[in-house]
C-alpha cells in the first residue's frame, strides 16, 4: 500500500490541480489526464467516481464509458494535434493548453503537452518512440520539463523497431503453415500486428467476445489516422474456430 500511495504521488503535477493516469482522491486535485486504457493507468476508477474532469482522446472516452459507465459530463474527448484550454480554478484566472500527441502505443493512446504558469511540459506516458516524433509539433516547441516513462529505460531492454518485429513473427508463423498460431495479447493492444499476421497468413483473427468487443469500440470511434492498419480480419464466437491465428490473454498463452 505504501509503494500505490507512493506512486500515485509521482502522478500529480506539484502546484497544480493536475494528475495524470492515477484516480485516487487528492486534496486540491480537479483535473485528470488520462493516456491510454491500460488497467495500470486506471487505478482509483469505480463506476461512483466523481472527483473532477477526465481529459483523454474518443477512443479512450468510449472504452471508460463501456467499463465503468461514467457520468459523461466528467469525461472531456481531446483530439491528436489540437488544442484545448482549460480552466485551473473556479473562475477561469489561470488556464492550461492542452494538446495530446500520438504515443505510438495503443490505440487512443497519446502524450500530453501542457503550457500554462507552470512552464511548458511534456508527459509521455507509455509510448513507443518514432524518430518522426521529433519532425512535428515537438520539433517547434520549447519544453522546461519532460515527465518521461521509463519503464524500458534500461541498456538490457533493445527492442527492434516494429516493422523488423512483425517481420520475424511472420518468418516464424510460416515455419509452420499446418499449425494454428496463438497469441497472447491484453485487453487492448496489438491490433496492428495481428492485423499484418492475418494479412500474411490469408487467415482470420479469432478472440475472446470482449475483446471483439473492444475492436468494435475501437472501430466506432477511432479517427482514420489511428484506425489504419487495422483490418476487418477479427472474429469472434463460433467463427473463432474457423481462423488459424487465435488471440488469447497473455496469462492464458500456456495453456495452447
Amino acid at each position: 500500500r505504501e509503494r500505490e500511495r507512493e506512486r500515485g504521488k509521482l502522478m500529480r503535477l506539484f502546484g497544480t490541480p493536475i494528475q495524470v493516469d492515477s484516480f485516487r482522491f487528492e486534496a486540491g486535485v480537479s483535473i485528470y489526464l488520462l493516456t491510454h486504457f491500460h488497467s495500470d493507468h486506471l487505478e482509483g476508477l469505480t463506476p461512483s467516481w466523481n472527483f473532477g474532469t477526465i481529459y483523454c482522446t474518443p477512443i479512450t472516452r468510449a472504452l471508460l464509458q463501456r467499463k465503468f459507465h461514467l457520468d459523461r459530463r466528467l469525461l472531456v474527448e481531446v483530439y491528436v494535434g489540437q488544442h484545448t484550454v482549460i480552466p485551473l480554478d473556479s473562475k477561469g484566472v489561470h488556464t492550461c493548453t492542452l494538446v495530446p500527441l500520438d504515443s505510438n502505443h495503443c490505440p487512443g493512446s497519446v502524450m500530453f503537452h501542457l503550457q500554462a504558469y507552470f512552464g511548458s511540459i511534456l508527459v509521455t506516458g507509455d509510448f513507443r518512440f518514432h524518430p518522426s516524433m521529433l519532425t512535428g509539433y515537438l520539433r517547434d516547441i520549447h519544453l522546461d520539463t519532460i515527465l518521461l516513462d521509463d519503464t524500458y529505460l534500461d541498456p538490457d531492454y533493445d527492442f527492434p523497431p516494429q516493422d523488423e518485429m512483425v517481420k520475424e513473427a511472420i518468418n516464424i508463423m510460416e515455419c509452420f503453415p499446418k499449425h494454428r498460431v496463438y497469441v497472447g495479447v491484453d485487453n487492448l493492444g496489438k491490433e496492428k500486428f495481428l492485423s499484418q499476421l492475418a494479412l500474411a497468413r490469408k487467415s482470420l483473427v479469432g478472440v475472446w467476445d470482449e475483446r471483439f468487443e473492444v475492436i468494435q469500440t475501437i472501430r466506432q470511434h477511432g479517427s482514420l489516422d489511428e484506425l489504419q492498419g487495422i483490418e476487418d480480419v477479427f472474429v469472434f464466437g463460433r467463427e473463432r474456430e474457423t481462423a488459424d491465428i487465435v488471440a488469447v490473454p497473455r496469462k492464458q498463452l500456456n495453456q495452447h
